[in-house]
């Protein structure tokens, strides 16, 4: 009977001990396939007394309230924390994060596209803290993809399961609107250098009203000296146009950067047109110079914010999802992926490398860059692709190495005698070696942008 009573604690304990393991093991299935690639997270210091917003490079912004956060005993947290926050949205970020994009829907497993992704966390002293109960934090998500049929989930670490929160709405990013439109504003004209006369310039007299050239109005004492190459255009070689009474006189520029004009005179029968620059004489010059070089620094400065304009736009997201967590972990802005006129087919991968293929994973990517849905041994007989889209494959490989199926090759798949032959039809798809290995999250960017 103590035998008896001996072996079933034991088994109690063994029962105990895997399902602890199995726990472990469902807590860390997200697996980045290399660590030096996965997507790092933007560390923040704020203040777990006060509320705070942090606002991130893409527009968006983390709203936190004060005294949001509690230790691991309850206890109210006081003092500096730190809140890590990391953003997925596209291929890339998805792969190299090992981002789940499965979707269990009453036992049918779907397949999400993105609309952005984030994990939020809190630490102090490198001790995880946690959001206190009937405690909100607003992520407004930057966000590239438009649409309001995306939904709000929660990752469930231990189910690998993604939880239903809600719509996840979108708004026009304004701060990127407002920087779209203060950069199309207007043309910012390059202030014009002064010229001085020379000993041997050739002089043109001419009565211009300066009020319709104002690049040229900042110049006082202007003269004008002929800058043109041929006979028939200069005036000293056809003294008859100062014979003439022209009708119509126009001055256009013809070369900003050599500050030339082009002068054109007319009358009911005769024409001219020369090539002209202003020029000053020794005494205004000196005096025009000054001026021009405090006008050409005011206008590099504005150059310099013009273009710090420019790269705040093209961080900035289109839209805004604002979104409100209770707790840390992994949320996305998703929808079913759609894959209209999909062909289902038995698929068989083979790479030109000696690569054992039931070790591999498999990543379709289509809709845009942002979906991604995983293929390996255990489900390469429901491989599902629609022609409709672009699409490619790729493989990650030991040493960051990488082969593709490019967007290229599937358009030149027959997919009407696929489906002619068979319900489930088999194909095999021959992946290629890229010749260099990823090195980071841009050279693999930059592989699904040219295929």
């Amino acid at each position: 009977m103590r035998k008896l009573v001996v072996l079933t604690m034991l088994s109690v304990i063994t029962i105990v001990l895997i399902n602890c393991k199995m726990n472990q093991k469902q807590i860390n299935f997200i697996t980045p396939p290399y660590k030096n690639l996965d997507i790092q997270p933007d560390v923040f210091t704020v203040s777990a007394d006060n509320s705070s917003e942090i606002k991130l490079q893409n527009g968006g912004s983390i709203v936190i309230p004060e005294n949001a956060f509690v230790d691991e005993n309850n206890e109210p947290v006081k003092g500096t924390v730190e809140i890590k926050f990391r953003e997925f949205h596209n291929a890339a970020d998805i792969i190299l994060s090992d981002m789940p994009m499965d979707y269990d829907s009453a036992g049918e497993k779907l397949h999400f596209e993105t609309a952005g992704m984030f994990e939020i966390n809190g630490y102090q002293n490198n001790n995880p803290i946690f959001v206190a109960s009937g405690k909100n934090i607003t992520v407004n998500l930057g966000s590239y993809a438009r649409g309001n049929d995306y939904n709000f989930y929660e990752l469930d670490k231990e189910k690998k399961s993604w939880v239903y929160r809600g719509g996840a709405p979108s708004k026009i990013n304004e701060e990127k609107k407002l920087l779209t439109e203060e950069l199309m504003a207007g043309e910012l004209k390059k202030p014009v250098m002064p010229k001085r006369i020379s000993d041997n310039s050739q002089l043109v007299n001419l009565n211009i009203n300066y009020k319709l050239y104002p690049e040229l109005e900042q110049f006082h004492g202007i003269m004008w000296e002929y800058s043109g190459n041929a006979s028939s255009m200069n005036p000293k070689k056809n003294q008859w146009i100062y014979k003439t009474k022209w009708n119509s006189m126009s001055l256009t520029e013809y070369s900003r950067d050599s500050c030339k004009y082009l002068l054109s005179l007319s009358t009911k029968d005769k024409s001219f047109k020369t090539i002209i620059t202003p020029v000053l004489s020794k005494k205004n010059y000196a005096k025009e110079l000054k001026k021009f070089e405090k006008k050409l620094e005011a206008f590099n400065t504005k150059i310099k914010e013009i273009e710090d304009k420019r790269q705040r736009e093209e961080r900035e997201a289109d839209l805004i999802r604002t979104l409100t967590v209770n707790g840390f972990g992994i949320y996305n802005c998703d929808r079913v992926m759609r894959q209209p006129n999909a062909v289902a087919m038995k698929a068989n991968f083979k790479i030109d490398a000696p690569v054992d293929m039931d070790d591999v994973t498999v990543y379709l990517v289509s809709s845009n860059d942002r979906s991604v849905i995983e293929y390996n041994k255990y489900n390469n007989n429901s491989f599902k692709v629609s022609p409709d889209v672009d699409n490619c494959l790729i493989v990650l490989l030991p040493d960051q190495k990488v082969a593709r199926f490019s967007n290229a090759d599937f358009r030149k798949i027959n997919y009407d005698s696929l489906r002619a032959l068979d319900e489930y039809p088999s194909y095999t798809f021959h992946l290629k070696m890229v010749s260099k290995p990823i090195s980071s999250k841009a050279s693999l960017q930059e592989i699904l942008k040219s295929i």
